[in-house]
């Protein structure tokens, strides 16, 4: 992984892409340091603060490719390798390679936090309780504009394209279905 981003520090085993993949590197999970950081979601985060977050880590969790544990960080950086091999964001090389030749139309990675997405549902809470006993709510978003980890938006009708690219592949090919 360092070979495409060497903001990392050498944590004396080589992390690769498979470990981001299978969530073995050993890397915390940025998020949990955004937010120690006093950045919570509604908070508007950058793919430089999460890679700064990331390259500041002195130490892993535990020795690369030893352990499972989920970690943000994983996907993240494996969009930013995306973005620096293909000289494209992830949303505009998953939008080309992927979206495209399956027909999702709606299908977009939103790393922009003020973007207007048509037709899309948004997340809430609940705030407290107003008169009488009923709920009050409030909205509940995300505000961080990292991709790889999350910010896909698609539709029922994408996600099914989706799913059918398993019986069907039309991308990837049969072998990575296999795989």
């Amino acid at each position: 992984v360092r070979k495409y981003v060497p903001e990392l520090p050498d944590y004396g085993r080589a992390i690769t892409i498979d470990h981001l993949l299978r969530h073995t590197s050993g890397l915390r999970d940025y998020t949990a340091w955004l937010s120690l950081s006093g950045l919570e979601g509604e908070g508007v985060t950058t793919d430089e603060q999460a890679l700064a977050v990331i390259a500041r880590q002195r130490a892993l969790n535990f020795p690369t490719g030893t352990h499972w544990e989920y970690s943000n960080s994983g996907f993240f950086l494996l969009a930013v390798i995306v973005e620096r091999v293909s000289d494209k964001p992830l949303g505009a090389f998953a939008r080309e390679r992927i979206f495209q030749p399956l027909g999702m139309k709606s299908a977009q990675f939103r790393d922009k936090h003020a973007e207007v997405i048509a037709g899309r549902a948004l997340g809430y809470a609940v705030d407290g309780e107003a008169p009488e006993g009923t709920v009050r709510f409030k909205n509940a978003l995300s505000n961080w504009e990292q991709t790889g980890d999350g910010a896909l938006h698609l539709s029922i009708e994408d996600l099914v394209k989706w799913d059918q690219n398993y019986y069907q592949p039309r991308v990837g090919g049969q072998s990575l279905i296999d795989r």
